[in-house]
């Protein structure tokens, strides 16, 4: 669309800008009668002449400004109107020559008897028109609540716009479900990275656990070969010291160093039943020792005394120290 600045008349231009330059002459020009001077302008008077000029084109702009913008709904009106009777031709050219002559006579009748599918192509191609229509007003920034077309293009609009509400609607809450599994799904991936963490310390922890374990076994294995390597030696020096005794018919001699090991071990190291113990059994002097300790300290003690002596024969002199110790210890901390 041409400008107001081409459609103004070049007098109505030329009559602004005398009439602005006479005022600025009152206003700020000299009183005095003008005086005839033939020299040449000086540079003051120059640049005093270029900047009356620039205020005037301002003040021309201005002017011009206003007057678009007072004129500029009453443009806006007539370009309506003009694109509105042009739609309006357009649809009326277009199906013309589908429009039967014997129903301009009758065009309620011709409306009845409209077949199906063309009126669907219509109202389609109307529709359309008037989504293009208001496509470019609200392209242009206008309000679109008085150009809304009534009857069935409006309705078919206002349906329109309520399946829209509702498709936004339900299209908010699909995202909300969304996030909201979003934010389970990181959950559940966060739950798994730990219990992942935790079958990772898990499988650490089993690991070193079966591999003491087998270091346990190892060393129980070497501990129990030990031991029967000990008691093939012990069988061995017993077996040789009875053959020694059988032949030479005498005593063995008594070792000056105390020995806890009996008969009843020497037969169960040889896989020998244990026999029967001696009914004449010698008196331990130990006993009657313990009997009055035992009765003095612990009295629920005294029917372990025979099993004691026969486990502690040779140090009885330990035995008994230990056992004061303990309880003297007990009867301070009592």
């Amino acid at each position: 669309m041409p400008s107001l600045e081409q459609l103004t008349p070049q007098w109505l231009m030329d009559g602004l800008m005398h009439t602005t330059a006479t005022y600025a002459a009152r206003l700020f020009g000299s009183r005095r009668p003008p005086l005839t001077n033939t020299d040449a302008p000086s540079a003051c008077e120059n640049s005093l002449m270029q900047e009356l000029n620039g205020l005037n084109m301002t003040l021309l702009q201005r002017v011009r400004l206003c007057r678009e913008r007072q004129s500029w709904p009453a443009v806006v009106a007539e370009r309506d109107a003009l694109l509105l009777e042009k739609h309006r031709w357009a649809m009326f050219d277009g199906y013309a020559d589908k429009i039967d002559p014997a129903s301009l006579s009758s065009p309620r009748e011709g409306n009845l008897h409209l077949k199906d599918d063309v009126r669907q192509a219509l109202e389609k191609e109307l529709g359309q028109a008037e989504l293009t229509l208001l496509r470019v007003r609200a392209q242009l920034g206008y309000s679109l609540h008085q150009n809304v077309p009534v009857g069935s293009g409006g309705d078919r609009l206002e349906r329109l716009a309520h399946d829209l509400a509702a498709a936004k609607t339900e299209f908010d809450d699909k995202m909300e479900h969304t996030v909201l599994h979003v934010a389970e799904l990181n959950q559940q991936k966060v739950l798994v990275t730990e219990l992942r963490n935790l079958k990772r310390e898990t499988d650490g922890q089993v690991a070193v656990a079966i591999a003491e374990a087998c270091e346990a076994r190892m060393v129980n294995q070497s501990l129990k070969r030990q031991n029967e390597l000990l008691l093939s030696q012990m069988r061995t020096i017993v077996d040789e010291t009875n053959r020694a005794a059988a032949a030479t018919n005498e005593a063995p001699e008594v070792s000056p160093l105390p020995s806890t090991i009996t008969a009843a071990d020497i037969a169960l190291l040889n896989g020998q039943p244990e026999s029967n113990k001696p009914l004449g059994r010698p008196a331990n002097p130990y006993r009657e020792r313990l009997l009055q300790f035992f009765e003095e300290f612990d009295p629920s003690q005294i029917d372990l005394i025979d099993d004691m002596l026969d486990s502690y024969r040779g140090v009885e002199d330990s035995l008994m120290e230990s056992l004061e110790l303990k309880y003297r210890f007990q009867e301070m901390h009592e």
